[in-house]
């Protein structure tokens, strides 16, 4: 439902206009007072919201991102029709605002509350709002917050229009000039009047303020009082010295001091006293003084003037600078040049040519970009900053107002050390010196913004051929161009943008976005959708930036959305200054589609790819376990038959060896029979006996016959290891002796343990715990320790020959040493840990380690296959857990953990 306009629109338009304040930049003041009304109210959103003719437009806000809406969508239309507060507690269940846009979609307003702001005529300017995406109440502490805010909204504005008004009287030359000689003429009269007074004493001077404050101390006080030179807080004063009465002994009280006898309203005259500066030598005075009055009898202050009359007196103290005596009046100088829109300044041209400028005031920083005192010390400051093409006309213009004495206006531009070109109006008065020097005494106004705007006008104004040329080449493209200024108003669009919308180019041009149409979303962008709105876009362009954006959707006014390509590029007027900026869009939307279904078809094209790929590695390691899993039963099988050859004729050897021992014993016993019988055998038998070496035969026989039963059963112990090792019947599970299949790897593996060449032995530590007989594939797992034993040795004996080749440069080498840990971490898993002091391995080369096909041996040292077999046996198959732990250069650790 749309709001009715107020009776007297037409003055109440026309009062807020004369604000100018509709489309100006953020305030301190007003951003504080949404803030505060959001706190106060508890809403994520508050406004201070002035209703245009067309547009209500946000001054300050606070949990908004647009600047302005429609005025047919505004809440606060309907409440300037209100001397009350309007609020509005559920939107939903107002009839007048159940479908509105704003209630129904973003921001999704469920709650209003607005203040009239009325202006001391009763016409309401707009609102400060408070808004709540839920139904809510306030209170009556709450509202009238709000109403008191509200007045503080109008004061500002009220503040805001006084001082806009002040500085279009500043701006006015004439009254310019009236002020600055009003002004000049007041300070100069106080300077020359306290200088010539001050100057002119060489006694101490002190004085209080109407409060009885200390004001002024001037050099020979400090001196007198031994106070530093350095600015100093005056309740501080008194810590630097001592006051006594004449007599240099009996302190001075408060009541005859004379500064305070004057200001009590006594009439000091030459009262002796004694000052003892803390540092420094004490002084005998005479003090006279009194108070002083306004015009209309009020005491402002009092003044005591102190004469030295110690004979030990040192030479005359030179009087100091009267800077602290002028102070208060070249303040209140200081504070009304701060407050005018320009600087204020004094420029001296001597009779030597040589300028200067004596005085600069504060926005001098603001403008020129230097601090005041930087100009006064170097004239050239200024000077130079000049835009080189408008030295000439300055310079002449300078020389005519001296010749002639006449008022100096001149116009021109300067270059700033950031490259900025702004605009300056120089308008100001000369006057004579008795010296021979001109001094100018006037006003420089920043008019950078009017000169632009009226060459951002010149830039569009094109000769009527230009027009027509420019017109024809535009609406001859199907593609979209436009341009907008600094107000996101349209100055140029061509035929088929003016079309897409459905308008005539005529209707488009001065209009902005939201009056053409364009949703607010698509202009600013949504939160909730994460929508990217063009008006972002714009405002970078503005600023100087380069945009082009591959994809813009778009909705154009037959219904159909459109896929954009879109560049937006800055408008530079002849200065460099941005004063618009130019959009070239370009329908792409078959294009669009067209690469759109091009990379589905791709992805679909890959996705399959990916598919067989992973397929063929799938068949791969399927097929390399299978050939492993088939050299192991081959392996197995071959070694069961090995072990079984070799196990019988060992058994007969094995076993004939005790009859063997028995009937040698028996032999021996008889020879030694025979010796002791036949002491003195014949010539035959003692040449044999010492050829065969008899001696030795008996002592040698039985030591040959037990190593022959010594080695017969490290080979049954063999045999027996490897017939263990195979486990050809034992295809299922059963409950083994975990420590009898690794003692049995390890005897398989006893060789290469052994010191080989310059390889030292390795050595194998123990650590057994006491394990219960665990249900397992004991083949498999025998293949398990076997693979993890193997690599250990792999990696001792590539540490082994590493240490080979920096023997030089060591004094040892570790001992190689593979360790194996049996424990019960728990009543259900054991865990086997087997560890290498070997060469260890990196992060990237650990997460790679149980993938098939991987593996850091050298072409034809390994298949790449063992671990991945490994994780598979143990994972898989026992559903245990195998996990490695290894630093570089420090070893490897596999930690195998079995359910019982």
């Amino acid at each position: 439902m749309n709001a009715t306009a107020p009776e007297q629109e037409v003055q109440r338009l026309a009062k807020l206009l004369s604000y100018k304040i509709l489309d100006t930049q953020p305030e301190t003041g007003y951003d504080d007072l949404v803030e505060l009304a959001a706190h106060i109210c508890q809403t994520p959103i508050a406004l201070v919201s002035l209703v245009d003719a067309k547009r209500q437009w946000f001054k300050a806000k606070v949990g908004l991102e647009i600047s302005e809406t429609p005025r047919e969508l505004a809440f606060c239309a309907h409440a300037i029709l209100q001397q009350d507060p309007f609020v509005v507690p559920d939107t939903k269940a107002d009839v007048r605002f159940a479908n509105h846009p704003l209630v129904i979609g973003a921001p999704y307003i469920h709650f209003y509350a607005g203040i009239p702001l009325h202006t001391a005529d009763g016409l309401a300017l707009g609102t400060l709002c408070v808004i709540d995406n839920q139904p809510r109440t306030l209170s009556n502490v709450q509202i009238n917050a709000l109403k008191a805010l509200g007045r503080q909204v109008m004061s500002q504005l009220e503040l805001r229009s006084s001082n806009q008004k002040l500085q279009q009287e500043i701006a006015d030359h004439q009254q310019v000039e009236v002020v600055r000689q009003q002004v000049t003429a007041h300070l100069q009269k106080e300077q020359e009047c306290l200088k010539a007074m001050l100057d002119s004493l060489t006694d101490g001077i002190v004085a209080c303020d109407d409060k009885g404050d200390l004001m002024l101390f001037n050099h020979a006080t400090r001196t007198f009082h031994g106070l530093p030179e350095v600015a100093l807080p005056a309740d501080q004063w008194a810590q630097h010295f001592d006051l006594y009465l004449a007599d240099g002994i009996t302190p001075m009280p408060t009541h005859a001091i004379p500064l305070f006898r004057a200001f009590q309203g006594e009439q000091v005259h030459e009262a002796e006293m004694v000052i003892v500066p803390k540092h420094g030598t004490p002084r005998t005075l005479l003090a006279s003084g009194r108070a002083f009055f306004d015009e209309a009898g009020n005491k402002l202050g009092a003044v005591v003037a102190m004469h030295n009359i110690t004979e030990r007196k040192h030479a005359a103290i030179e009087h100091q600078d009267m800077e602290t005596a002028l102070y208060q009046s070249e303040s209140r100088f200081h504070n009304l040049a701060a407050n005018l829109p320009g600087t204020v300044y004094q420029f001296r041209l001597g009779a030597d040519g040589v300028g200067s400028f004596p005085y600069m005031s504060a926005f001098c920083k603001e403008f020129y970009e230097v601090e005041p005192e930087a100009v006064q010390q170097n004239a050239g400051v200024i000077l130079e900053r000049i835009h080189p093409d408008d030295r000439d006309s300055f310079f002449a213009s300078v020389a005519t107002s001296q010749q002639t004495l006449q008022p100096w206006d001149w116009v021109g531009r300067l270059v700033m050390p950031s490259g900025q070109v702004k605009w300056l109006h120089a308008i100001s008065r000369p006057e004579r010196q008795a010296d021979g020097s001109t001094v100018w005494d006037g006003l420089q106004l920043d008019i950078s913004d009017r000169k632009q705007a009226e060459l951002a006008l010149q830039a569009l104004q094109e000769t009527e051929y230009q027009s027509r040329l420019l017109r024809t080449v535009l609406d001859s493209t199907q593609d979209w161009i436009f341009a907008k200024d600094h107000n996101f108003r349209y100055i140029l669009v061509n035929r088929s943008f003016a079309e897409a919308l459905g308008q005539d180019v005529e209707a488009v041009l001065g209009k902005d976005d939201l009056e053409l149409g364009f949703s607010p979303e698509l202009i600013f962008g949504t939160l909730e959708t994460n929508m990217r709105g063009f008006r972002v876009d714009d405002q970078a362009a503005l600023a100087g930036e380069k945009i082009h954006h591959h994809y813009e959707p778009i909705t154009t006014a037959d219904g159909l959305l459109r896929i954009l390509d879109t560049r937006k590029t800055p408008l530079h007027d002849s200065d460099g200054t941005v004063f618009a900026m130019l959009g070239y869009s370009r329908d792409i939307t078959k294009q669009h589609y067209a690469e759109k279904a091009l990379r589905h078809s791709e992805a679909q094209l890959k996705e399959k790819a990916d598919e067989l790929e992973q397929t063929l590695r799938e068949l791969r390691q399927t097929q390399t376990q299978m050939i492993q899993a088939e050299k192991m039963s081959g392996l197995g099988q071959l070694v069961a038959g090995i072990a079984h050859e070799i196990n019988n004729p060992v058994n007969f050897i094995h076993g004939n060896l005790n009859p063997a021992q028995e009937y040698t014993q028996d032999l021996l016993s008889l020879l030694n029979l025979y010796q002791a019988q036949v002491p003195n055998p014949s010539l035959e038998i003692e040449a044999t006996i010492e050829t065969i070496d008899l001696d030795f035969l008996r002592k040698d026989l039985p030591k040959l016959l037990s190593s022959m039963k010594m080695g017969t059963d490290r080979i049954r112990e063999i045999v027996l290891s490897l017939r263990n090792f195979s486990r050809l019947d034992e295809a299922d599970r059963k409950a083994v002796n975990l420590h009898e299949g690794i003692e049995n790897t390890l005897i398989i593996l006893g060789n290469r343990l052994k010191a080989q060449g310059k390889e030292p032995e390795i050595n194998i530590a123990k650590q057994y715990g006491d394990l219960p007989l665990v249900e397992c594939y004991a083949g498999q797992l025998n293949q398990v320790f076997m693979n993890l034993l193997s690599n250990a040795i792999d990696a001792l004996r590539e540490e082994s020959e590493n240490q080979d080749r920096q023997a030089e440069n060591a004094l040892a080498s570790t001992t190689p040493t593979i360790t194996i840990r049996t424990q019960l971490i728990d009543p259900q898993y054991v865990q086997i840990c087997i560890a290498d002091n070997g060469t260890g391995m990196t992060p990237n080369v650990q997460q790679k380690l149980f993938e098939p096909f991987f593996t850091t041996k050298a072409v034809g040292k390994g298949t790449g296959m063992g671990l991945a077999i490994c994780y598979q046996i143990v994972v898989e198959k026992h559903e245990g857990t195998i996990e490695v732990s290894s630093t570089p250069d420090k070893g490897t650790e596999f930690c195998l953990t079995l359910p019982v």
